[in-house]
């Protein structure tokens, strides 16, 4: 029986092994192949749209694009007739690498304890072997924010490409730190507390938003003054001196348009040099204001239900559109796992 057992593991294995060779040999040549996508429509967002050209991809980058380009010797060429070819999406505000199934609390990593947390990292927790994410790459999707959840300083969200085995491989280079402004109005129509409970609770918000700050920036002048030498280390006043230097976006997740106006008032009093808003649900009522700020814009969802039950049903959907008619930068983000 032993002896059995071993035949039949030692033969499972060597078929393993030998079913992993091609697929290995396949990896490795869809990484380090060139190849030619030849008489495509090139939509190129920077200068227009090319027909009939060719888009050259060697070592897993973008080699040359155009009409003329010369197909290198040992290329695979695809014939793209008919079809065209556009730079990869960006969704910019998901928790793809965050989440896995909803119904299961084990699988979702964006909400961390605390209310002050801007050292919790998404790019440590995003997983590379997620599902999700080849179902999103095939639909066009290529790079997303990974973005935290939760309290009022939630951590710092992730640009990540999705392709790579790491985390680290999968880090696009950016990062911001998210900041989910106080609601000053009720959030539905089940919320039943007063107007001075609401102002009450929003205003011990903004005040501990205001403490958070006021640290950071007293935190970064002792660094400075001392060189980082000697600084006692507290990891979420140190995840904050980038953003207090200028050198880290605050993300700010915000909706209704009071509080973009609020926010766009913090922001210029507390001098914060590098800002996004991200939601924006209700920017287009304002976004003359946020114009004027010069502020980018992460809109979305669209495919949502307008803020106000006398709006127009499309308003979320048209978002987008009127912010960058008024003169806003504008991206676009989903918030879906």
């Amino acid at each position: 029986m032993k002896k059995l057992t071993a035949f039949i593991y030692a033969s499972a294995t060597v078929a393993m092994a030998l079913a992993i060779q091609p697929l290995a040999a396949q990896s490795q040549k869809s990484t380090h192949a060139t190849y030619a996508l030849t008489h495509a429509s090139i939509e190129t967002v920077t200068k227009g749209v090319i027909h009939d050209g060719t888009v050259i991809i060697s070592n897993g980058k973008i080699a040359a694009v155009g009409t003329s380009v010369t197909v290198p010797a040992g290329a695979e060429v695809i014939d793209c007739r008919g079809r065209w070819i556009y730079p990869g999406m960006i969704d910019a505000n998901t928790k793809l690498g965050l989440s896995e199934v909803a119904s299961d609390p084990r699988t979702r990593d964006f909400n961390e304890v605390g209310d002050i947390v801007p050292q919790m990292r998404a790019l440590t927790a995003v997983n590379p072997n997620s599902v999700l994410i080849p179902v999103t790459r095939v639909s066009g999707v290529t790079t997303v924010i990974a973005t935290p959840e939760g309290d009022l300083m939630p951590g710092t969200a992730a640009l990540i490409n999705l392709h790579g085995y790491t985390p680290d491989q999968m880090f696009a280079g950016f990062e911001g730190v998210v900041i989910m402004w106080p609601q000053s109005s009720r959030r539905g129509g089940w919320d039943k507390r007063t107007d001075e409970e609401i102002k009450r609770e929003y205003d011990k918000r903004v005040n501990k938003l205001n403490e958070a700050w006021q640290k950071a920036e007293e935190y970064h002048k002792i660094d400075s003054a001392l060189n980082g030498k000697g600084v006692t280390y507290y990891p979420e006043l140190q995840a904050l001196l980038p953003v207090v230097r200028g050198q880290r976006p605050v993300i700010i997740q915000v909706e209704v348009a009071k509080d973009i106006l609020n926010a766009l008032t913090w922001v210029g009093e507390k001098k914060v040099k590098k800002v996004i808003l991200s939601g924006a649900s209700e920017g287009w009522r304002v976004a003359a204001e946020i114009a004027k700020a010069n502020i980018p814009v992460i809109a979305g969802p669209v495919l949502a239900l307008p803020t106000r039950d006398y709006d127009r049903y499309d308003k979320a959907y048209a978002n987008p559109g009127l912010l960058h008619k008024a003169g806003v930068k504008v991206a676009l983000g989903t918030t879906d796992d």
